[in-house]
């Protein structure tokens, strides 16, 4: 299915959920339709929800990606910038002169005070208060976008409900600091297992960005921002009211060590009741579309 993006001159950019359909909708129905209307929309939303999912991916992509990248890039300057402010330096270069007598065992304790007030429980909390915006942003795009297309409307107590739904996902961000902390503090004790100066470790550290730092970005952003629009999409199909069942479409593969739904892999899964769609969960880089099967 060829993907139908806004041009550059597109006054839709920045995209709102409203206006994001408004590029490339092809289905239509309108306000407070009953299941009858929908259900003979149904083609025409279902390849309209894929769309927007791949639109919603991509503008959330893009940004979790940055920002992602340079926090961790960030914190891992710092904790060069922390030791080096122990030694009452400002520069990698300048350590060597004023350490050069410590031996390695004797700045490993330093490394490691260094990770932890960088990287710590702090940093992991400042994250993901950090993160939890964007998160929730691609959420309630998601949660607009099928509402409109089931013809629903998105009501007040629908903000609430979408901050659980990015809450519960923003806190899986601490997992990433923690590996990103386990990471950094292996390449810290390899290199001073190494016998190698203060100095000599910082410019490991600081080359270890791009393997440490960013390397796994691009996987990481693909799984979350997918279940963020998941999410927002599995709230929107529990408020609608002519929604019976769901199914998932455009999965390459059922993969059946992945998650299941009462024994059934999760890929491209269909007849499931509407009311058990938070029982869905899926694998990493999941490329599949949730969307209404049948209707009341």
């Amino acid at each position: 299915m060829r993907l139908v993006t806004p041009a550059p001159e597109c006054p839709c950019r920045p995209l709102s959920a409203r206006k994001l359909l408004a590029c490339y909708r092809t289905s239509h129905v309108p306000p407070g339709a009953d299941a009858k209307t929908v259900k003979a929309a149904g083609p025409k939303i279902a390849r309209d929800m894929v769309r927007m999912r791949r639109m919603l991916m991509i503008q959330g992509m893009r940004a979790m990606r940055s920002f992602l990248t340079s926090h961790f890039t960030e914190r891992i300057e710092a904790v060069v910038a922390r030791v080096n402010s122990h030694f009452g330096v400002a520069s990698i270069d300048a350590v060597n002169a004023k350490a050069q007598e410590i031996l390695p065992n004797q700045h490993r304790e330093i490394w490691r005070q260094a990770i932890e007030e960088v990287l710590g429980r702090d940093a992991a909390l400042s994250l993901l208060n950090e993160y939890l915006p964007q998160v929730q942003s691609v959420t309630a795009k998601a949660h607009e976008g099928t509402t409109i297309l089931l013809g629903g409307r998105v009501e007040p107590q629908s903000s609430a409900l979408i901050y659980r739904r990015a809450q519960m996902l923003a806190r899986r961000v601490t997992s990433i600091n923690d590996v990103t902390r386990q990471r950094l503090a292996t390449v810290i004790a390899t290199s001073i297992d190494e016998g190698k100066t203060v100095a000599e470790v910082a410019k490991d550290v600081m080359g270890s960005i791009p393997e440490v730092a960013t390397s796994r970005v691009p996987t990481i952003v693909r799984t979350e921002v997918g279940r963020a629009v998941d999410e927002g999409t599995k709230q929107a199909l529990r408020d609608s009211s002519t929604v019976r069942t769901v199914m998932v479409i455009g999965c390459q593969a059922r993969e059946p060590r992945g998650p299941l739904y009462r024994g059934e892999p999760t890929c491209n899964i269909t007849g499931v009741p509407v009311q058990d769609v938070d029982l869905l969960e899926w694998h990493a880089n999941h490329t599949g579309t949730l969307c209404p099967e049948t209707f009341w």
